[in-house]
């Protein structure tokens, strides 16, 4: 729970950059765009999973619950950022459309659709879970977009270490949680957000030490153009 929210939390010095010059410069919304929408499934999973349980097996899915309510909250807070200091605001303010569309979408699906398809032991929370599984992977891949202009700029400048750090020891916890409750909706996701964030720490140790080039024709790593890789910042 501490590490997810220190992960939720160590975008500030980016965002905090990004005010202080007016300028979102190469840094991407993307990671916390998607991850709205990571948290806003996960939340919709605990509710449904908590409220539905019965019998002598039950999940304790209240830390998961509070956390990603909490996470909703303080990645929009991020993409406001992006809202007001993008290079391309408009980019932005039609993806963040999109990822409230889905959310609409997700709901109706699983609330009206699934229900009714009579698909046995495959219930609401097991295509719930599915789904977040999928975009949870897609959370943690999302620094990928920021991970390939490292690799080609060999520099680390828009590669924060922070979240990196973040997202290895927060995956690492709840892939804990995940294993000890045999709950593999939360496992699953967690083990590649282990893998991608050790990766990312070993790309930010490789490239440290250099500066990135102050321009690249053709390149514009922002709302519109960055087109997902997904990040941040859970996880669960």
């Amino acid at each position: 729970f501490v590490f997810t929210f220190l992960f939720f939390l160590s975008p500030i010095p980016t965002c905090l950059r990004i005010i202080r010059k007016r300028d979102a410069e190469f840094f991407s919304p993307v990671p916390y765009l998607v991850a709205v929408f990571n948290c806003s499934l996960w939340t919709f999973y605990c509710i449904i999973v908590i409220l539905g349980q019965s019998g002598p097996k039950k999940w304790d899915l209240a830390p998961n619950l509070a956390i990603n309510a909490a996470g909703i909250f303080i990645e929009f807070a991020y993409v406001s950022c992006f809202l007001r200091f993008s290079r391309t605001p408009g980019a932005v303010w039609g993806q963040l459309a999109l990822v409230v569309v889905l959310m609409m979408v997700m709901v109706f699906f699983i609330e009206v659709v699934v229900p009714t398809q009579g698909w046995g032991s495959f219930d609401r929370p097991a295509v719930l879970g599915l789904i977040t599984d999928v975009l949870n992977i897609l959370m943690y891949g999302s620094p990928l977009v920021i991970m390939s202009r490292v690799i080609r700029t060999k520099s680390a400048e828009y590669l924060p270490p922070q979240t990196s750090l973040a997202i290895f020891c927060c995956s690492a916890c709840w892939a804990t949680q995940g294993l000890l409750i045999r709950n593999f909706t939360v496992w699953i996701p967690n083990v590649l957000g282990v893998t991608l964030g050790l990766a990312q720490l070993t790309l930010y140790a490789i490239y440290s030490g250099n500066k990135a080039p102050q321009e690249e024709p053709g390149l514009e790593v922002t709302g519109g153009s960055s087109r997902l890789s997904l990040m941040k910042e859970v996880r669960v």
